[in-house]
């Protein structure tokens, strides 16, 4: 699963990142993505955080957070936090 907490003047990951082929094949086939709008929602406290977008990678079963990524994070970088992911999920 993948929490991510957002604001609408954080378009550029989502224009830039998400659209990127292999990410969005990863995302489809391994994990569960939830956006959560921090001027609009109330935040879970484990997901509460000063900057935007933070991305938290989260283990279904234990609901333990795998990998945090804070700010803009491009493609080639988010892959590689969506490759540590499975990984870690996978122990």
């Amino acid at each position: 699963t993948i929490v991510q907490t957002y604001c609408p003047w954080c378009a550029k990951f989502k224009k830039e990142t998400l659209v990127d082929k292999n990410v969005s094949q990863m995302l489809r086939q391994n994990f569960v993505y939830i956006v959560l709008n921090r001027d609009t929602q109330d935040i879970p406290q484990q997901f509460r955080t000063r900057l935007v977008p933070t991305t938290f990678f989260v283990n279904t079963n234990s609901e333990k957070i795998l990998e945090t990524a804070t700010g803009y994070v491009d493609a080639e970088e988010f892959m590689d936090y969506l490759n540590e992911a499975v990984k870690k999920s996978k122990k």
